[in-house]
């Protein structure tokens, strides 16, 4: 039997030259969608799986949180005025969490990926 091998979990980012840092969620069994979008600057779509809509919000979240982290870091080491912005962005989105929108996600359909990256999370 082959080894499963996840999509995309951990979440990866690249925080100098090949180091990344990563954030590893423990999923659920139900697929839900992420969709995002601050001052139609920062577009995030995330397909996920959790097992309540609570704890794909929970998920969501921590993982914000710990790119925050990266980015504050980041900054404090080499500042970088596009790392400045996305932090920006990061605190609104965390600030707006309330009325994030997490839905389920259909599952009669294929999903096709024109671009997948980790970076590109956020």
């Amino acid at each position: 039997m082959s080894k499963i091998k996840y999509l995309s979990n951990p979440c990866s980012w690249f925080i100098s030259g090949n180091d990344k840092e990563s954030f590893i969620y423990e999923g659920g069994n139900i697929l839900y969608f992420f969709n995002y979008n601050v001052y139609s600057c920062v577009v995030m779509n995330v397909v996920f799986f959790a097992n309540s809509i609570e704890h794909a919000k929970d998920i969501i979240e921590r993982m914000l949180r710990v790119r925050l982290d990266i980015d504050n870091d980041r900054i404090e080491s080499d500042y970088n005025y596009y790392q400045e912005i996305k932090r920006i962005h990061l605190d609104l989105m965390l600030e707006d969490k309330d009325n994030w929108i997490i839905t389920e996600a259909p599952k009669n359909q294929l999903y096709k990926v024109g671009w997948a990256c980790n970076d590109t999370i956020l």
